[in-house]
């Protein structure tokens, strides 16, 4: 019965997603406005939507006219030289066309060091909600500036901890460079969409965090030369992002060898977690592009299949380690759809041992840890320094993934 009303659910929802993107469409057709990166970050773009009609025009994160960020006699050097001036210290970078979903402009939070680990770099993409209708939506960041880094308590935390905030505790990677790339475009970091809707939300959704991440890796792979290792972390939806940055920041930094760790967002192969109704309604609404090679990824019953992209990563790039975390029971995920269609506990974990075993194994690239709870997201909670599963520590299992011996993750941990 469960199963029955969680398609129903999703069938209810993909009917209102396609009848409100034709109408869009036909709206769009009437104005007789060809040109969708004219009007990208026009005012009437959030002015509807009452979740951000407050403070949708800050300065702080909206790309005034003015701003020569991004001109042609804007260097590289010069969109670093407060950070390079401030180091140790978090400095707000904005990234000329990168939009949050409501409009406004978006950037990077970046950290430089100094001396030992200055040769290397930590990119974490932040987590959050999926904006899909109005009641996530309102739950969900539509914006991210310079304001919003200053109050964002998680930039010392866990593994960006560098004992300056409330965690006493010191990340071994804060003495790396570290690029944050702040989630606000409610579509897990890899929507193409920019005339998004959202069911109940009148202002048009810009999904765009596949494009904002390439606009990101365009940039940072120009400043960092000479690195010795990079690392991309992504908690909750930048754990999903982070199998889409897999193959943006490599092609940016073609002379490294990445590690990649999704702490929290794992896609496991059974339809009954990871639901072909829900891949669709991913691609449909943020226009979601998975790689032309991955034969795989589109190629199941009902065009499933996306969980295989963690699959083609590791195999494409066959020199690169990739990690996943993720409670046993974590009850985020298993109540995608509502706590009343949740999905069994026992179904949850079986679906993640069955992940591990019988589609990422075989890379030999990647290494899957496990840990009992419900929890969801450890990788900014004081938690990451203490879990521990049998007698491996979460911190040493990192470490070995991000700095791997031969090229080779970490063994596996959990049942």
């Amino acid at each position: 019965m469960d199963r029955q009303r969680r398609t129903l659910l999703w069938v209810i929802v993909l009917v209102g997603l396609f009848a409100a993107t034709t109408a869009l469409g036909l709206a769009c057709a009437s104005s007789g406005d060809d040109d969708d990166d004219d009007d990208t970050a026009d005012d009437d773009t959030a002015d509807d939507d009452d979740t951000t009609d407050d403070d949708t025009s800050d300065d702080d994160t909206v790309d005034d006219d003015d701003d020569d960020l991004g001109d042609d006699d804007t260097t590289i050097a010069d969109t670093f030289s407060e950070a390079e001036a401030n180091v140790g210290d978090w400095v707000w970078i904005p990234v000329v066309g990168n939009l949050c979903r409501d409009g406004s402009q978006t950037g990077i939070a970046v950290r430089l060091q100094e001396g030992e680990g200055s040769d290397d770099l930590m990119i974490f993409l932040q987590g959050g909600g999926a904006c899909a209708d109005k009641d996530s939506c309102d739950a969900n960041p539509a914006k991210y500036g310079k304001t919003q880094m200053q109050a964002d308590t998680s930039l010392n935390a866990g593994i960006l901890s560098d004992g300056t905030g409330s965690e006493s505790n010191v990340s071994e990677f804060a003495n790396w460079n570290n690029v944050v790339i702040p989630y606000c475009t409610g579509d897990l970091h890899v929507g193409f969409e920019e005339n998004g809707k959202a069911e109940g939300v009148e202002a048009r959704q810009i999904y765009v965090g596949i494009r904002n991440m390439r606009n990101v890796a365009d940039l940072i792979g120009q400043y960092f030369t000479g690195l010795k290792r990079v690392f991309i972390v992504g908690q909750d939806a930048g754990g999903m992002g982070t199998n889409w940055a897999a193959i943006e920041f490599e092609a940016a930094f073609d002379d490294n060898t990445i590690r990649v760790f999704n702490d929290s967002f794992p896609m496991p192969k059974d339809n009954n977690v990871f639901s072909v109704l829900e891949q669709t309604g991913f691609k449909l609404q943020w226009g979601i592009e998975l790689p032309e090679d991955c034969e795989n990824c589109t190629g199941g019953v009902g065009n499933s299949g996306m969980e295989f992209i963690q699959q083609f990563i590791a195999l494409e790039y066959d020199e690169s380690t990739f990690g996943l975390f993720s409670y046993a029971g974590d009850e985020t995920m298993r109540n995608l759809y509502g706590e009343d269609v949740a999905i069994d506990a026992n179904a949850y974990e079986n679906s993640l041992v069955d992940l591990r075993n019988n589609v990422l194994k075989d890379t030999e690239q990647w290494s899957v840890y496990i840990a009992p709870g419900t929890g969801h997201g450890i990788v900014t909670s004081p938690e990451y320094f203490t879990m521990e599963v049998g007698d491996k520590m979460l911190t040493d299992w990192v470490s070995e993934l991000a700095t791997p011996t031969l090229n080779q993750p970490p063994a596996s941990v959990g049942p």
